[in-house]
């Protein structure tokens, strides 16, 4: 019955047929055949039911289980041309729900150093798709394929966007924390040569139409290491920790401010020039939801930092929990319940 459900008319038995000739037998509704050796009729099988990347839907997954097998008897080409076939079969279907045919094929084209064109344009398909398990990882593959320039002249444009989708995906929540460390190392090595950083995708704390400044270019590369931290890349907690020591020592741009402290009747009891910047780091706890709140940081000259943020419509002072801020001219002042003194900033320059 396998065998002829086998067929170049009807291909839904040929992956069950192979697991038989693959020593894996065959048991369903109470039926079953035993294994048999017979790598040839295990390759035939797998063949006819991939049958050249027509009909995805139906091969199922013997398109890859023929790839692996061409790969282990040593004909990686033989295998490459069949991913390649499955993805560009898994492209004309319109479908982006698995994009799996095709991440394997980007990875294959990768090893072998071959089709790089080619492995771009599956790339980028798999990073446009809502394919939860590899969507992320593609757009880090397009990006290195981009920035290192592989089949192509090099493009650091179109790899910072690339890398942030990877980072921060457009369609899907999980992400690709080296995605998010290249992307983040990328922005701060622009800061540092003094270069306009294109735009890939919407940056945080940008207004529409206004041109990044260096500032906002450092948060983002905070945002993207705070987010590779939380799926567990060591390198962007580290990243992150070594960016926060060289901006609060002012080795990077920030704003400068004035930072006060005020008594509870409203005297200023201390003054003193601040640096301040947007930073990213999670608590344990956002990192189970993988939420991300901008810090807003305050380095006074000796290096204490005083640090603002609203969460849930909450405010918090250094952890205390404050009412809204007052804003009164350019001076923005939050209170502190606690030793009723209030913390102020005013921009300066």
């Amino acid at each position: 019955m396998l065998i002829a459900a086998c067929t170049p008319a009807n291909i839904k038995g040929c992956e069950p047929l192979s697991r038989i000739y693959a020593n894996d037998g065959y048991e369903a509704q109470g039926v079953t055949i035993p294994a048999r050796d017979d790598p040839e009729a295990y390759l035939a099988a797998l063949r006819l039911g991939c049958r050249s990347g027509r009909d995805q839907a139906d091969a199922g997954n013997t398109c890859a289980q023929l790839a692996d097998a061409m790969t282990e008897g040593g004909d990686d080409q033989g295998a490459l041309r069949v991913r390649a076939s499955a993805c560009e079969a898994l492209m004309a279907s319109g479908n982006d729900q698995d994009a799996s045919a095709c991440y394997d094929a980007v990875k294959l084209a990768l090893e072998q150093k071959t089709r790089l064109a080619e492995a771009l344009l599956w790339a980028d398909f798999v990073c446009d798709t809502a394919d939860v398990s590899v969507a992320p990882y593609g757009c880090k593959l397009a990006g290195n394929i981009l920035s290192q320039g592989l089949g192509q002249p090099a493009d650091p444009d179109r790899a910072l966007t690339a890398y942030q989708r990877g980072c921060f995906h457009h369609h899907v929540n999980t992400t690709d924390g080296e995605a998010c460390l290249i992307y983040g190392s990328m922005l701060i090595d622009s800061v540092r040569r003094g270069e306009t950083t294109a735009q890939p995708l919407a940056f945080a704390h940008r207004e529409d139409g206004e041109d990044p400044t260096p500032q906002i270019v450092l948060s983002e590369a905070s945002r993207a290491f705070d987010m590779g931290c939380m799926d567990g890349i060591v390198q962007a907690c580290a990243a992150n920790t070594k960016l926060l020591e060289e901006w609060s020592i002012g080795n990077l741009p920030h704003d400068a401010f004035a930072c006060q402290v005020r008594n509870a009747s409203g005297q200023v009891t201390s003054a003193k020039p601040c640096r301040g910047f947007i930073f990213y780091q999670a608590s344990a706890e956002m990192h189970k939801t993988r939420e991300q709140i901008g810090l807003n940081v305050y380095v006074w000259p000796d290096g204490d930092r005083s640090v603002t943020y609203v969460r849930n419509g909450i405010w918090r002072l250094n952890e205390v929990r404050t009412e809204d801020p007052v804003t009164e001219a350019d001076t923005r002042c939050w209170h502190n319940p606690i030793s009723s003194r209030s913390f102020c900033v005013v921009p300066e320059g």
